[in-house]
């Protein structure tokens, strides 16, 4: 997760950061200075990349077929 963590954008990582403390999808937006259905939008695209960034490395599908 972190290696694939770290290779999102400053914008996903920031966002999913501060929607992983606070939870509240307002509050993030207000954090972060952006609007609300732009953070909800945004967030959903940023787990997709990091969703899919995991599912293509070696390391998952290593971990997958050992299961």
């Amino acid at each position: 997760f972190n290696t694939m963590f770290d290779k999102l954008g400053k914008a996903c990582k920031d966002l999913l950061k501060t929607s992983f403390k606070l939870k509240s999808m307002e509050v993030v937006a207000s954090t972060l200075n952006i609007s609300y259905a732009y953070a909800r939008k945004k967030k959903s695209q940023c787990i997709g990349k990091l969703t899919k960034l995991i599912k293509e490395s070696s390391s998952y599908h290593q971990i997958k077929n050992n299961l």
